[in-house]
């Protein structure tokens, strides 16, 4: 007739309590078990096969959710966007050979929503290491040399390449104003010109956000031999 609750109300060296006390509530709950019944026996059904399904979903579940990086802060309590991009993750892996290995180190910190009219982009997160200073007192003292991935000048230059990924970077120029004021010029592929040309602010706008520096995307300028 479906599952009976049977409550374990007693600590290991306490004596089984009387229904008055549980009823005074004098003791406290220790194991609250759920045991399946049936006709032919009363303790113990046949409710384990039925339960394999619920043990393998959980356990492709706990197995999405590694799809999320341990440092995510979202990570104990993701969203509803967040589990489904771990589901979809998980099981391109599962089921794609081909993309397996690839796939199987992958994680991601947190995704938003693209609303209407939005581009979507994907950037590393990355570390940015101080340089280190001579002094031994100093509090950036280091035991080991800094990575050249760890400098504040590559990782800028590995975020410019996320941005724009696919499109190759043919070219890159600082320009100096007056003022002293300085502005990176960065130089796209011509042949992409037609598939990202719209997002070029886009572009410029999260480098700035993410850095600080002001960026200008442009196209080669077409030589007078070309007219």
């Amino acid at each position: 007739m479906g599952w009976d609750a049977i409550k374990h109300l007693r600590r290991a060296s306490d004596p089984t309590p009387t229904g008055a006390e549980l009823d005074a509530g004098r003791t406290s709950v220790s194991i609250l078990e759920f045991i399946p019944t049936t006709p032919n026996n009363p303790r113990q059904g046949k409710a384990a096969p039925a339960a394999q399904p619920a043990i393998r979903r959980s356990s492709a579940k706990m197995a999405a959710i590694n799809k999320i990086a341990l440092n995510s802060p979202s990570r104990q309590n993701p969203s509803e966007l967040e589990n489904a991009i771990a589901g979809a993750l998980f099981d391109l892996e599962s089921n794609t050979q081909d993309l397996k290995a690839t796939l199987r180190p992958l994680q991601f910190v947190s995704a938003r929503e693209k609303f209407s009219d939005r581009h979507v982009l994907f950037v590393a997160q990355r570390r940015i290491l101080p340089k280190p200073k001579r002094s031994v007192n100093s509090r950036t003292n280091q035991k080991q040399k800094r990575p050249r991935s760890r400098t504040l000048t590559a990782v800028h230059d590995a975020i410019l390449g996320d941005l724009v990924y696919p499109v190759e970077i043919v070219g890159k120029r600082i320009r100096t104003k007056e003022d002293g004021s300085k502005t990176l010029k960065v130089i796209l592929d011509e042949k992409e010109r037609g598939g990202v040309d719209h997002r070029l602010d886009a572009y410029g706008e999260v480098y700035r956000r993410l850095t600080g520096r002001n960026v200008v995307f442009e196209f080669p300028q077409s030589s007078a031999s070309d007219f």
